[in-house]
C-alpha cells in the first residue's frame, strides 16, 4: 500500500510558520494561548507521525512491526486529540466573555468523553486491530478505521447548534467561523474517505489552525492594536498565574491626565504617536515589568516585587521622564500623569481586588487635581475598606428597599404656608445610625445604581402622596439621574406609577442639575418637554455651583431655579452682592421662572432670600428634612404658622 504524504509535508511547514508567529511569553497564562499551543503540539506530532511512519514502511524497516504499529497507534492518537483539542478551543472562544458558560460545560465533556473512548479504541487496537493491524510487512485498515471522524462530525454539529442558539450574544468573527469551518471539515473528510492513499489529515489540522489563528490569535487579537501592548484580559490572567504560584508583585497604575487636551491641540494623529512613544518608554526602559494598555489613557504595569526602594525608584524613574516632551521639536507635547502603585502579596484578597484597590487610589489622587504620585498604605486601605462597606450597605438596601424617604418642606413667602416639599434619601447602618448622604450618593452615582435608588425613592413619594391626598401640598420634588431620565421607558414607568397611587402626574417634580444634564442638551431637552406637556414640572437644583450657564438656563423649560445657599452667603458680606444676585432674581421672574432660596439656616440668611423677592425657602431655618410621620405632624400643625423671624 503506497501512501502519498505530499500534503503532510505542506501541512508540516504550516505548522511550522504557526508555531513561530504564535509563541508570545505575555500570554503564557492565557487560556486562549493555552488551548491553541495544545492544539498546534498534537498537530505537529500527529503529522510528524503520520511522515514518519509512512517513511518507514517505503524501506527496509518494514519488517520492524513494533516500530510501525507503535509509529501509527501515536499518530491516530494524536490526531484524536487534535481535533477535540481544537474543537474545546472553538467553544470556548464562542463563549469567552459570556456569562453563562453551560453550553461550554457540556460541549467539553462531551468532547473530552469521546476523546477518552477513542483513545481506549487505539489501545485495544493493539491486541484486536480494530482500526489498523500489519501483518506479513503490509498494512491493513481495521473495520473502525474511519471511526475517528464519528465524533468529529458531531463535534462540529454541536459547534453549529450552540452557535445559532446564541447567535445574539456571539460576534461576527465567530459567524464567519461558522460559515467557513464546517465545509471545511466536511470536504476534506469526504476526501480522505474517498482517496484513503492520499493523506490530507494532517493538512485538515493545518488549516483548522490557520484560520483560527487568523482570526483569534493573531498579534492584533491578543495584543493593543496602537501600542502593541498586551490586551487588558491577557494581562489580569498573567497576574492571577502569578499569584497562584505566591509571587509577591509590584503594580503600578498609570493614568494621563487630560490627555483629551493632547488631541485637541494637536489632532488624534499626534495623540496616537504620542501614546505610542509612551508604550515604548514603559515597555523597553523598564524591562523588568510587563506592561498592558489597561483603558484608553491608562496603562498599568507588573513585576516581581523587588523591595520596596528599589521598587518606588522605578516609579520616580516614570514620573520623571514625563516632566519631558514626547515628541520633541516642533510639536512639543507635554502630558501631565497621575501614578498609583502598590505591593501585592494577594493575602486575602484576588487580582480583581488589588486592581480595584490601585485604581481607588488613582482616583484619590485624581480627584486632589491629579499629575503626582500616590501610594495605596495603609490610610488609603482604612478609606477604601469603608467604601467598599458603604457600597456593599447601598447595596443590601436596594436589594431589601430599605432606603428611607425624608421630606423637607418650602416655605411659600406669597401664602405663608408650607405648600411644596422636596423629597430626599437617607440610609441607616447596621446599627441604626446615618449614613452621609454625601458619602454614599456618590458611591452610588459611580457605580450606576442611583437609577434604582430615585426609582425606589419615586414609588415613596408617590405612596406618601396617595395616602395625604387632604395634607396641603401642591407637589413634591425628586432628584432624577439624567440617565434614568433620558430612558424611553421612564415617563410610562412614572404614569404608572402616578396610576397605581390615585394620584395627579402634577404633583410630581423633578430636580436635575446643570452638571448632569450637560452631556446631552438637546436630549433633555426634547425629554423635559415631553414631561412637563404632561404635568411634570423640572426645578434646576444647586444653581450658582461653579460655572452657570444661564442661556443653556434659559432655553431649557424649567419651572422653578434653585439658588445655592453660596449666593446668599456672598451676598450679607456687601451690597454688591445684594444687587447683583437681585439683578439675577429679577431676570429670572421676567423669564417666567420661579425662584427658591435653598440651605437657608440662619436670620441673615432668610432675611436677604426675602430681600430678593425669592418665592420658596428651604433650609433647616424654616424645618429639617423629617420622616413621612413627621412631615404629616409638621403640615398639620405648622402649616400658615411658620416659624417667626428673631
Amino acid at each position: 500500500m503506497e501512501f502519498s504524504i505530499r500534503m503532510e509535508i505542506v501541512a508540516l511547514v504550516i505548522l511550522a510558520i504557526l508555531i513561530l508567529f504564535h509563541f508570545d511569553k505575555q500570554n503564557s497564562n492565557n487560556m486562549r494561548y493555552r488551548l491553541y499551543s495544545a492544539s498546534l503540539i498534537f498537530a505537529v506530532l500527529t503529522v510528524v507521525f503520520d511522515i514518519s511512519s509512512t517513511i518507514v514502511m517505503r524501506t527496509e524497516a518494514i519488517s520492524l512491526v513494533w516500530l510501525l504499529t507503535a509509529m501509527n497507534t501515536i499518530y491516530f492518537i494524536a490526531l484524536d486529540w487534535t481535533f477535540s483539542l481544537l474543537a474545546i478551543y472553538c467553544f470556548y472562544i464562542m463563549f469567552e466573555h459570556s456569562i453563562d458558560k453551560h453550553c461550554y460545560q457540556i460541549a467539553t465533556r462531551i468532547i473530552m468523553a469521546f476523546a477518552t473512548v477513542l483513545l481506549l479504541i487505539n489501545l485495544l487496537n493493539l491486541r484486536f486491530g480494530w482500526i489498523f493491524s500489519i501483518k506479513n510487512g503490509v498494512y491493513e485498515r481495521g473495520p473502525l478505521n474511519n471511526i475517528g471522524y464519528v465524533p468529529l462530525f458531531i463535534e462540529v454539529g454541536m459547534f453549529c447548534v450552540c452557535y445559532f442558539r446564541n447567535r445574539a450574544i456571539i460576534g461576527n468573527t465567530m459567524k464567519r467561523l461558522v460559515q467557513t469551518l464546517p465545509p471545511i471539515v466536511f470536504l476534506m473528510t469526504v476526501i480522505q474517505i474517498m482517496s484513503p492513499d492520499f493523506i490530507v489529515t494532517g493538512m485538515m489540522a493545518a488549516i483548522v489552525c490557520m484560520i483560527l489563528f487568523v482570526n483569534f490569535q493573531s498579534s492584533r487579537n491578543g495584543r493593543d492594536a496602537l501600542t502593541g501592548l498586551p490586551s487588558r484580559t491577557n494581562f489580569m490572567q498573567e497576574i492571577r498565574a502569578r499569584r497562584k504560584r505566591g509571587e509577591s508583585l509590584h503594580l503600578i497604575m498609570i493614568h494621563l491626565d487630560r490627555f483629551d487636551e493632547v488631541n485637541k491641540r494637536y489632532g488624534v494623529k499626534i495623540g496616537d504617536s504620542v501614546l505610542f512613544s509612551i508604550a515604548g518608554f514603559l515597555e523597553g526602559k523598564l524591562s523588568r515589568y510587563q506592561v498592558c494598555r489597561f483603558g484608553n489613557t491608562t496603562f498599568l504595569l507588573m513585576a516581581k516585587s523587588a523591595g520596596s526602594d528599589i521598587d518606588i525608584q522605578y516609579v520616580r524613574k516614570i514620573k520623571e521622564r514625563f516632566e519631558s516632551p514626547w515628541l520633541p521639536g516642533e510639536k512639543e507635547a507635554h502630558v501631565c500623569v497621575s501614578i498609583a502603585h502598590r505591593f501585592a502579596d494577594f493575602s486575602g484578597y484576588d487580582e480583581n481586588k488589588a486592581i480595584d484597590q490601585l485604581e481607588y487610589a488613582l482616583n484619590v489622587m485624581r480627584e486632589s487635581g491629579g499629575n503626582g504620585i500616590i501610594g495605596f498604605d495603609d490610610e488609603l486601605k482604612k478609606q477604601y475598606m469603608r467604601k467598599e462597606y458603604v457600597l456593599d450597605r447601598v447595596k443590601n438596601a436596594i436589594k431589601n428597599q430599605s432606603f428611607e424617604v425624608y421630606f423637607q418642606p418650602l416655605f411659600n413667602n406669597e401664602n405663608n404656608l408650607f405648600d411644596t416639599a422636596e423629597s430626599l434619601i437617607r440610609l441607616r447602618d447596621y446599627d441604626g445610625t446615618f449614613i452621609s448622604p454625601e458619602e454614599f450618593i456618590p458611591l452610588a452615582e459611580r457605580h450606576g445604581l442611583m437609577e434604582e435608588i430615585s426609582r425606589q425613592v419615586l414609588e415613596q413619594v408617590c405612596g406618601f402622596l396617595g395616602e395625604n391626598q387632604n395634607l396641603g401640598l401642591k407637589q413634591v420634588s425628586v432628584n432624577i439621574p439624567v440617565g434614568q431620565l433620558l430612558d424611553t421607558r421612564f415617563y410610562d414607568w412614572v404614569a404608572s406609577t402616578c396610576e397605581l397611587y390615585h394620584i395627579a402626574e402634577s404633583k410630581l417634580r423633578i430636580e436635575i442639575t446643570e452638571r448632569a444634564m450637560a452631556d446631552h442638551p438637546e436630549q433633555v431637552k426634547a425629554v423635559m418637554q415631553t414631561f412637563t406637556e404632561k404635568g411634570v414640572k423640572f426645578y434646576l437644583d444647586d444653581f450658582g455651583i461653579g460655572y452657570s450657564n444661564l442661556s443653556m438656563v434659559m432655553e431649557l423649560p424649567f419651572e422653578t431655579v434653585k439658588l445655592d445657599s453660596s449666593l446668599l452667603s456672598k451676598m450679607t458680606s456687601g451690597t454688591k452682592e445684594h444687587r447683583t444676585l437681585q439683578l439675577l432674581v429679577d431676570m429670572l421672574h421676567n423669564s417666567g421662572f420661579q425662584v427658591v432660596a435653598e440651605g437657608i439656616e440662619t436670620v441673615e440668611q432668610m432675611q436677604a432670600a426675602r430681600s430678593i423677592q425669592s418665592d420658596r425657602i428651604q433650609g433647616y431655618y424654616y424645618a429639617s428634612p423629617m420622616p413621612a410621620k413627621a412631615m404629616v405632624e409638621f403640615m398639620t400643625s405648622r402649616n400658615g404658622n411658620p416659624k417667626k423671624e428673631k
